[in-house]
């Protein structure tokens, strides 16, 4: 993943963290990507770990690939659903919250999260 799309990511978790929430129903497509965004702040998380670019760039694309073979998509679809959402702040808002409680759940079971 791009470092812009980790660092949209990121401002978008505080963003809807700070928002006041409006009812919204979500799509099929909303839903799965809940437990995509949760993977995706997961291999960031990993990759913050590791200083060599190099070696960053090689395990970016091979967590990401586990990615889409576990959630049975591609990168394509994934970066055509970032910009749906982009496009519609509340339901954007709304999905992210969703991936936000679940993180925040599982840190909360004192798993450590880097």
């Amino acid at each position: 993943m791009n470092p812009k799309y980790f660092f949209l990511l990121s401002v978008l978790f505080v963003l809807v963290s700070c928002r006041e929430k409006e009812t919204i129903s979500l799509t099929e497509n909303d839903l799965k990507l809940v437990p995509i965004l949760v993977d995706v702040y997961t291999i960031e998380a990993a990759l913050r770990t590791t200083q060599d670019a190099d070696v960053q760039d090689s395990l970016r694309q091979v967590y990401f690939d586990q990615l889409y073979q576990i959630h049975h998509i591609d990168k394509e679809w994934l970066d055509e659903e970032r910009k749906r959402l982009e496009a519609d702040p509340v339901r954007m808002d709304s999905v992210y919250s969703r991936a936000l409680v679940f993180i925040e759940k599982y840190k909360s079971r004192n798993v450590r999260v880097k």
